[in-house]
């Protein structure tokens, strides 16, 4: 069973969140300008009567739970939410420019997240908001393992600075480049206890140092 029949006859925050979006009239033409994650901006969840309500003051910044790539479906659905806006159904987050795609995943790609490695930027960028430096590392090591990048040394590059913050006190003369290294060193040992090493995935750099 997919993650959208599980969830649909239950009432959660996203099946309302769909409801809200449903609504005729100036609120929904709103809301239908929002991806999931603005609409608790302006939104806030009610827990016991199981619905959304107008935010009354100030604002809040919207964040999702983590998802891992390795999380498949459930992983693609969280992609999607960061992207559409206003969906009214899980059908809806199926559908780009008016055809309705057969998976989550096949939408993403649909969306051109998958044709540049999009979805492991948001996945990365998502969790480097949300987890420390080391557990970044495992999981840009999750991607490369499990995952098909088709640039990752980029991948690398974007995200080094955050993969690397933990390192400066471990680090004699702590210049980027050489945090940058230390980072890679680190990150083959981890995939060395798979049975892999950066070499086996070209154009990606390797440690100079020992």
């Amino acid at each position: 069973m997919t993650v959208g029949a599980r969830a649909a006859g239950e009432v959660t925050t996203l099946t309302q969140f769909f409801k809200a979006n449903r609504v005729e009239g100036r609120e929904g033409d709103e809301t239908r300008k929002l991806t999931y994650q603005q609409f608790s901006h302006k939104f806030v969840w009610n827990v016991k009567e199981k619905k959304w309500t107008l935010r009354q003051r100030g604002l809040s910044i919207g964040r999702m739970y983590f998802i891992p790539p390795t999380a498949g479906e459930s992983f693609y659905l969280h992609t999607l939410l960061t992207v559409v806006q206003g969906p009214k159904s899980f059908c809806d987050l199926r559908t780009y420019q008016g055809i309705v795609y057969p998976s989550l995943k096949e939408a993403c790609r649909a969306h051109g997240l998958l044709a540049d490695d999009g979805e492991w930027r948001l996945c990365l960028n998502d969790a480097s908001q949300m987890q420390v430096a080391w557990k970044l590392r495992n999981l840009f090591a999750s991607i490369l393992l499990f995952c098909e990048l088709s640039s990752p040394e980029a991948i690398w590059d974007a995200f080094r600075a955050h993969i690397c913050d933990d390192l400066r006190p471990r680090v004699a003369n702590p210049t980027p480049e050489r945090l940058y290294d230390y980072g890679l060193f680190l990150l083959n040992q981890t995939l060395s206890d798979s049975g892999y090493s950066l070499e086996n995935f070209p154009r990606m750099p390797l440690p100079k140092e020992n």
